[in-house]
């Protein structure tokens, strides 16, 4: 992205369902539909379409 971009970064504990919460209202992943999976951890930046970014993230419990 071209400029600094201010997110809120949210844990959750349900991934997926978070995230198809958070599209269903509206929000974009602006690198498609890439979400990073380190295996212990899971995330995605998402942008709504008023501007407001939110970093989703999921660490996993074992």
């Amino acid at each position: 992205m071209p400029q600094d971009l201010t997110a809120i970064r949210v844990s959750v504990r349900d991934f997926d369902e978070a995230y198809n919460f958070l599209t269903s209202k509206g929000f974009v992943n602006p690198q498609g539909d890439k979400i990073t999976d380190t295996g212990t951890s899971k995330s995605a930046l998402l942008i709504s379409p008023s501007g407001f970014a939110i970093s989703l993230s999921y660490h996993v419990r074992k």
